[in-house]
């Protein structure tokens, strides 16, 4: 993440407007977002790579390369207690974290009379982890949340990949009211009593009975895992044909498309296929 210039200073916001007397106006205020952290500094990066490069029949070159990149001092922005009276939290050098993989290419190019053709690609894989917070400190919540939702959506921690999703997950939706009575914990007490048919059915994940903040978990990695590309080229006389196509995988996108502050919001196709009555869906709800 880069630094930026003025991250160890306090900067100052307004719109913190107070009332002043008896008379009840208020007063536009000003006050510092966030404390200084004069011991800000830039991040630190060390890598190693192990490759091989070949020429195979003086037409295919390969290459193959291990890579571990190390990160340290890692600015994030940790809490700080609501006494403090600061507005936002201070930027500090606190986390680090390792991406590891292997990239592969190879390439083919020949010329047959007039035509030079050639042929090339490459995939490379990587795993992404965060490695360390600093003392104490278990987690840093992400700060971003949606909409109305009450919990960031993002959780950095050690030994998982940075800004991982985080929240509740699903176990499909309530069909019928004989599912969701039949949803209970080792008691027999339901676990989403107030549920009705339609309402997504949420994990319990810490087995007490109860859906509540306990019950978020791991989702995705932001990050993707594999990247992968290619490039065929065609030349003749001073003409030339190029073709390349590029992608990535393995990772997860928050879609946040499904605007329910917004009234005439667009919504994609799937929607017409939400749940509107038994068996409708299994995985889209009706807002």
């Amino acid at each position: 993440m880069m630094l930026s210039e003025i991250s160890f200073l306090s900067t100052v916001g307004s719109g913190r407007n107070y009332a002043f007397g008896t008379s009840g106006s208020y007063i536009i205020g000003y006050s510092p977002n966030a404390p200084a952290n004069p011991d800000l500094k830039w991040e630190q990066t060390s890598q190693t790579n192990i490759g091989l490069d070949a020429t195979l029949f003086n037409s295919v070159n390969v290459t193959l390369e291990w890579f571990k990149k190390v990160t340290k001092d890692i600015l994030q922005y940790p809490r700080i207690p609501g006494y403090v009276g600061a507005i936002s939290n201070p930027a500090a050098n606190i986390a680090d974290m390792q991406n590891t993989g292997i990239e592969f290419e190879a390439g083919y190019r020949k010329k047959f009379g007039k035509f030079d053709f050639s042929v090339n690609g490459n995939v490379s894989f990587i795993q992404n982890e965060v490695t360390n917070l600093g003392g104490g400190i278990t987690y840093l919540s992400g700060g971003q949340t949606f909409q109305a939702s009450t919990y960031p959506i993002t959780r950095t921690q050690v030994g998982q990949p940075i800004n991982a999703f985080y929240g509740f997950k699903t176990l499909g939706i309530f069909q019928n009211q004989s599912q969701i009575e039949s949803y209970v914990d080792k008691n027999g007490k339901r676990i989403q009593p107030n549920a009705k048919p339609g309402d997504f059915k949420w994990s319990d994940i810490d087995g007490d009975g109860v859906i509540t903040e306990n019950d978020r978990t791991f989702l995705g990695n932001p990050t993707p895992t594999l990247s992968y590309g290619f490039t065929f080229n065609l030349a003749y006389q001073g003409f030339d044909l190029v073709v390349f196509g590029q992608g990535a995988s393995g990772n997860k996108i928050f879609q946040g498309l499904r605007r329910l502050d917004i009234a005439n919001a667009n919504w994609q196709t799937k929607a017409l296929d939400r749940w509107t009555g038994e068996g409708t869906s299994a995985t889209f709800q009706e807002s």
